[in-house]
């Protein structure tokens, strides 16, 4: 019960998280020109390119505050020792003590985490093979690429509902289709496509499924840019100043927990996701809108063979026989688009988002809890 508690309690903080700062990246970050990558957050102190609309500096970056923040929280803690021993108190001696020594272990753990950022954006993945040169890119082109593959998906979906659309209410009328004499006339009146127009409600939710795919993976990318630019250098610092003091420790935990794990995993992740499915290219060409042009061309035949005798037997001919073949063809494109988006846009990210749920919470068990230092040298 306490570990479902705990669980349902980190999915909350990181979604309303995730949630605030991509809303207010989102308003506040409209030129993405002036956006630094992950790793220049990451290593850099100075990003170079303030303005008005992003005033990144020395003193709003991460490894600047988070120092400010361990100097601050430790003399703090040095004056609690000192009223602890004006006031004779032993308990408060004690816990001024143990949070001193978390500081310590705070500090180690920042040093072991710039390590990392340090080795990780090191690291050019196309010298390896691979189609962008750090993981952040990859995630974006990941995501890029499922943005404009729902985009092809959905006009697919509404070429192969306009075409079917005007062969299901296509139809074949004429009255002298067989003249046997000037009293006695056979007529013909039929829809060759009629059973057609029941395809088009489930083109149509599946083209509803992909306008909601391509505005979901906008806020993916959106979600990405506030993750590089804020998680290390608003929550970070936050975080690292809770967990130096019991009271606070554990929800200090929480937060270094989710800055630290989407920063490095959720980019991470995603490039995984990109090279799953083969590094495509993320511009993805849209396809030829000429449904207009298809249902004219068959009313303008149709027309025209209904002025010759028999021709209407042509026209039933290639009805039949013509754009029933190409109205099967358009929806099984439109089938066959869909499926990718549902696989680039829902299937990898729900898995991403469970493994990261799972690194987030395990992450702020270990950094919530007291550490003992001579335990962690050992470690190390």
């Amino acid at each position: 019960m306490i570990k479902n508690l705990n669980l349902n309690k980190i999915f909350t903080v990181l979604l309303f998280i995730t949630a605030a700062l991509s809303f207010t990246f989102a308003q506040s970050n409209g030129n993405q020109n002036n956006i630094p990558n992950g790793c220049e957050i990451a290593l850099q102190l100075d990003f170079g390119n303030q303005s008005a609309s992003n005033p990144i500096g020395v003193e709003q970056n991460w490894k600047s505050l988070s120092l400010i923040g361990l100097l601050v929280s430790f003399f703090l803690l040095i004056f609690a020792y000192l009223i602890g021993k004006s006031l004779d108190s032993p308990q408060l001696i004690a816990r001024a003590k143990t949070d001193m020594v978390q500081v310590a272990v705070t500090a180690i753990m920042l040093g072991v985490l710039y390590s990392i950022l340090l080795f990780i954006c090191s690291i050019d993945a196309s010298q390896f093979g691979f189609n962008f040169t750090s993981f952040f890119d990859g995630a974006r082109m990941y995501l890029e690429y499922s943005r404009a593959s729902a985009l092809n998906a959905y006009l697919k979906c509404t070429n192969a509902m306009m075409i079917i659309t005007g062969l299901s209410t296509f139809n074949i009328n004429n009255p002298n289709f067989i003249d046997l004499g000037a009293f006695l006339h056979i007529g013909v009146y039929f829809k060759p496509f009629a059973g057609y127009g029941i395809t088009i409600g489930a083109l149509n939710w599946f083209a509803s499924l992909v306008q909601l795919s391509y505005s979901l993976t906008t806020g993916f990318i959106v979600v990405l840019d506030a993750i590089q630019l804020y998680f290390l250098n608003l929550l970070l610092p936050a975080g690292v100043v809770m967990r130096c003091f019991s009271p606070t420790r554990d929800f200090g935990g929480v937060l270094i927990a989710i800055s630290v794990g989407l920063f490095l995993f959720y980019p991470l992740l995603f490039s995984f996701s990109y090279m799953i499915i083969g590094q495509p290219d993320p511009n993805v060409g849209l396809p030829d809108m000429d449904w207009e042009s298809e249902i004219n061309s068959a009313v303008v035949k149709s027309v025209a063979l209904s002025t010759v005798p028999l021709g209407s037997l042509v026209t039933i001919y290639n009805s039949l026989f013509g754009k029933g073949g190409e109205a099967i063809d358009r929806l099984n494109e439109a089938y066959e688009a869909i499926g990718g988006v549902i696989l680039y846009i829902f299937i990898l990210p729900a898995i991403n988002w469970i493994i990261l749920a799972a690194i987030v919470r395990e992450l702020s068990k270990a950094l919530g809890q007291e550490v003992d230092i001579s335990g962690l040298a050992r470690m190390i």
